[in-house]
């Protein structure tokens, strides 16, 4: 799955095809423009950040890996390191406009690592058609990723796939990588359902991020292929041990978005540190202009019981605030357009201490 991290992360889950692409594509290019939003800043985001795909392709960041003028590199070129810092491309996000680094101190934050598709689960909108996988990892590339991290030093790395806990050769790298380096922050994406690894998780990572696509068994099952209970007791032991901070993620598909608030209600009693919802490309699948306006009809139904949940347990998250629990989060302004919430609706609702707009 793709995070995008503002990643995550923003972490992110795309449709197989390039639609979604196409559409976040066209919103980084209308970004800052006269809707009012504010201008992306200027940054050498490569200085800061790096994406490296599965096969070892290296960009300035995981929204454009399928761009290839964006393309920096590949981990096995000698010169790899003078390849990023020379590096300079055109590119706009809703958070920063790409620029050389010529003359920028160079100081990683992130290192976001695409380890192998190998994938337990059968989402249906995989970007990297991950269910369908039967290729290998390159083995050599984690020396490789070894030699990189040691080279540009970031404060922390995030690893996703595929599924890392399917992956047993990923899972014995990041523990020699824990090992070796215990002041390095790791992080993961994961779809939880490995209980079988918790203990591993607990002792090797900082953050995990825990993506659900459905909540209700049914759901759940049609569209990832697993048990849903799994995932479930999964975040729970993991967030009770108290050793690791948890993202709990919500991808919203048509046939899912009904029971987002059923999730939220469940994991606000867990109180993570973070609890957020992102739009897995579902505009691209529906049609909002039928005669009965079915869709606007659905989503705004999704609004409202959202807020009612929210509302309903908000003395409870304030009470949990600066303990474990930091906030709900909206991911990105595609997010918001697509349930009708953003800085004004949040504050005119008395939400604004514990959810936010999440830049992606």
């Amino acid at each position: 799955m793709k995070y995008c991290i503002g990643k995550f992360v923003p972490p992110i889950v795309f449709d197989i095809g390039k639609s979604l692409y196409r559409y976040l594509a066209h919103r980084r290019s209308r970004a800052g423009d006269d809707r009012g939003l504010p201008r992306p800043a200027e940054r050498a985001c490569h200085y800061h950040e790096l994406f490296i795909r599965s096969n070892g392709d290296v960009y300035p960041c995981c929204l454009v890996w399928q761009t290839d003028h964006l393309k920096i590199g590949h981990l096995s070129d000698p010169n790899l390191i003078q390849k990023i810092a020379s590096f300079h491309g055109r590119c706009n996000c809703e958070r920063y406009r790409l620029v050389s680094g010529l003359g920028c101190n160079k100081s990683y934050d992130l290192l976001n690592i695409e380890l192998s598709y190998k994938c337990q689960a059968q989402c249906a909108m995989c970007c990297v058609d991950a269910p369908s996988f039967q290729g290998k990892y390159d083995k050599g590339n984690f020396d490789m990723l070894d030699t990189l991290i040691s080279a540009l030093r970031p404060n922390r790395i995030l690893v996703q796939g595929g599924e890392i806990l399917a992956q047993p050769d990923s899972i014995n790298w990041l523990a020699r990588l824990r090992q070796g380096m215990p002041n390095l922050g790791m992080e993961m994406v994961t779809n939880g359902n490995n209980i079988k690894q918790i203990g591993y998780v607990t002792d090797t990572f900082d953050r995990i991020t825990v993506s659900f696509v459905g909540f209700q068994p049914a759901t759940y099952k049609v569209i990832m292929g697993m048990n849903v209970e799994m995932t479930k007791r999964f975040c729970v032991e993991v967030i009770a041990s108290g050793k690791v901070r948890v993202y709990l993620k919500y991808l919203i598909t048509p046939n899912n978005l009904h029971e987002l608030p059923m999730f939220l209600e469940w994991a606000i009693g867990l109180a993570p540190e973070v609890i957020y919802f992102t739009n897995a490309g579902m505009r691209q699948y529906i049609n909002e202009n039928t005669g009965d306006q079915y869709w606007v009809k659905m989503i705004s139904r999704t609004r409202q019981e959202l807020t009612s949940v929210i509302v309903k347990h908000r003395e409870f998250l304030e009470s949990q605030l600066n303990k474990r629990f930091m906030y709900i989060g909206v991911d990105g302004a595609h997010t918001g357009e697509l349930l009708g919430i953003n800085q004004s609706y949040i504050a005119d609702h008395g939400l604004s201490s514990i959810v936010t707009m999440m830049q992606n």
